[in-house]
């Protein structure tokens, strides 16, 4: 009807994939976190990674298990974000089937 290729994609194709993409980001977010933490843990010299690396080897735990709390609410917290952006801005995405 007269609508080039990028108005089709913009105004059908992509609000279409979006929440797809952004519930894919949502259940990578964990994985990305361990494998960035193994990464610190092995090859860095700063990051948190890195921190619980040298706190482990003089054995404090309590600071260890700080760490861990502070990385879980946080992830936990731009999941749940991502959650409730997704279930405001595409209504009709459900995503316990994809």
């Amino acid at each position: 009807m007269g609508a080039t290729d990028f108005e089709v994609v913009y105004s059908r194709i992509l609000p279409m994939i979006w929440p797809h993409i952004l519930n894919t980001v949502r259940l990578n977010l964990r994985p990305l976190v361990i494998f960035l933490l193994a990464s610190e843990t092995l090859a860095a010299e700063a990051g948190m990674g890195h921190r619980i690396f040298l706190v482990w080897r003089f054995m404090h735990m309590d600071t260890i298990l700080v760490y861990v709390i502070i990385m879980s609410v946080v992830i936990s917290a731009i999941d749940y974000g991502i959650q409730l952006w997704t279930k405001i801005r595409y209504p009709w995405f459900e995503s316990n089937g994809g």
